[in-house]
């Protein structure tokens, strides 16, 4: 299922779409077409590989790590990504695969290995597909360079195919092979038809706002989240940073912190046994009274109330 180590070094040095996207000569969502078709080849001709983390303590948190609610894959285009979960450790390297399991923390390294990191990370929700291809920041922390989004049919059916992926993959049914070779074909036939088929949504705001609400997905959980400290990423002061939020989205910088981290807090409600506290502490709070009020502040019920409630989060 795996190319030896001296054909992926030769992947890297004659991967034409990548050096044709770094120097300008090629867009983002031809690259993404061009990896894409590649993995299918690969995988047609099973000579791909799939790590997905075991589904074990997924909430028990380790330093710098985070979590999404729903599932995200990862392409090693070049470089190495070091992943770091509550119950093992591994290094994706160039042609191989990573499926993110719902909800399972996780912590980023970006390595340099024959080449800059880069790698394709393609993320779904209800009618949204998000791809992005990251670089290695200076603390080695994976940034994205460039983000696409696209509107996908309602209950998106990536999110359902990924899913299987990781029920599978972590069981033992008959034809468990087959059964992922299927699951992943599906899954890449239906990114090659976002990609081919719909038009990204045009972005409207400015590419460091852009940056700002990645990042802000993908560090909620971590409770030293500020405008100071998502500036410093953003290489601007927070002043700045906290004046260009606000007319650009015409909402604070810090209200959105908290809806992005309340919204999370509520699918964790009705998805998980956490208590409180432990919900508190996954949303990047570090004070579960100070989580409870701004929790019913911005959804008009304290989240015991919203948990007995039944509510869709």
């Amino acid at each position: 299922m795996t190319q030896n180590r001296k054909n992926k070094d030769k992947t890297f040095i004659t991967n034409k779409p990548l050096e044709q996207y770094l120097s300008g000569k090629l867009e983002l969502i031809k690259l993404c077409q061009a990896v894409v078709c590649d993995q299918l080849s690969q995988i047609d001709a099973n000579r791909y590989k799939l790590r997905i983390p075991k589904v074990r303590d997924q909430m028990k948190f380790i330093p710098e790590s985070h979590f999404h609610i729903f599932p995200e894959l990862f392409i090693q285009i070049s470089g190495a990504s070091e992943f770091q979960f509550p119950q093992e450790k591994f290094r994706l390297y160039p042609g191989e695969l990573c499926l993110m399991p719902r909800t399972i923390s996780h912590a980023e390294k970006a390595w340099k290995w024959h080449g800059p990191f880069r790698n394709l990370v393609i993320c779904c929700d209800k009618d949204t597909t998000t791809v992005h291809i990251a670089q290695a920041s200076a603390t080695r922390k994976p940034s994205a360079m460039e983000i696409l989004h696209f509107e996908t049919d309602r209950n998106n059916r990536l999110s359902y195919y990924l899913d299987g992926l990781v029920e599978a993959f972590h069981r033992q049914p008959p034809g468990k092979k087959i059964e992922i070779k299927g699951l992943l074909l599906v899954s890449f036939s239906a990114i090659l038809e976002t990609l081919e088929g719909k038009k990204p949504i045009p972005e409207k705001s400015h590419f460091t706002i852009t940056k700002c609400k990645r990042q802000i997905v993908e560090d909620f959980a971590n409770p030293n989240m500020s405008v100071k400290y998502l500036a410093k990423l953003m290489g601007c002061s927070a002043d700045y940073l906290s004046n260009l939020f606000r007319r650009e989205t015409g909402v604070r910088l810090t209200l959105h912190i908290n809806n992005e981290r309340i919204s999370r807090a509520k699918y964790l409600l009705q998805t998980t046994s956490l208590n409180i506290s432990e919900t508190a502490r996954a949303c990047g709070y570090r004070d579960p009274g100070y989580f409870t009020r701004t929790f019913r502040r911005i959804t008009g019920k304290t989240p015991r109330e919203f948990r007995n409630s039944g509510q869709r989060a």
